[in-house]
């Protein structure tokens, strides 16, 4: 038996979807275009995306409301997470990068809901693999993890993203079931349905569902 690691990255949702996903530049656009960032009746943008529209028109130079902008949502990431490290101003920056979590997961699922596709490049992919091969992805979508959990001969992945699985606990011991399956699906960006508490007075600190 031959494993094989398959590796994913965003160009497979956007084929899947037939170009409605977006890539890497084309968050901010896309939101805008479905009115997830401004007011439909007035264009204006939402009164808590504010201070973001000026950080990233600062920063980068960039208007989020011109559905022209190519803003790279990695590098704008990346660029928030090393002003919390170094700022002394922490908060304002975990309020962009909130901010821009929020937009992800709106729009990501927004999309999800109106996909007309019926079959895509995930269902002919799903078809052609093995339940003991491995598949990472970078996509933060739910697009292929839904046509995982439809396909019984891959309940060993599936088991793995089931809603109804004890949280991963990331500062604990990992779970020796996970470690026994043959294959695994991986999201190594993470998951618009994976949530967790940041109270620190929590139970469920630190803990992924």
């Amino acid at each position: 038996m031959i494993k094989t690691v398959f590796i994913l990255g965003a160009g497979a949702s956007i084929s899947h979807s037939k170009g409605d996903f977006p890539s890497y530049n084309e968050f901010f656009s896309k939101a805008k275009t479905l009115g997830l960032i401004n007011k439909r009746e007035s264009g204006k943008i939402f009164k808590k995306y504010e201070g973001l529209k000026e950080y990233i028109l600062n920063v980068i130079g960039e208007d989020i409301l011109n559905e022209k902008n190519k803003i790279d949502i990695e590098r704008l990431m990346t660029f928030i997470d090393i002003e919390i490290e170094n700022s002394n101003d922490q908060e304002s920056y975990k309020i962009y990068r909130k901010n821009i979590l929020e937009i992800i997961i709106n729009l990501l699922e927004k999309l999800s809901d109106k996909l007309t596709v019926k079959k895509g490049d995930y269902n002919y992919f799903i078809e052609n693999i093995k339940d003991y091969h491995t598949v990472i992805t970078f996509n933060w979508d739910i697009l292929l993890d839904k046509i995982f959990m439809g396909k019984n001969q891959y309940s060993n992945l599936a088991n793995l993203i089931r809603k109804d699985r004890d949280p991963i606990i990331l500062d604990g011991p990992i779970n020796s079931d996970i470690l026994s399956n043959e294959s695994y699906y991986l999201k190594l960006h993470g998951s618009v349905d994976w949530k967790y508490c940041p109270n620190r007075n929590c139970d469920a600190h630190n803990k992924i569902f």
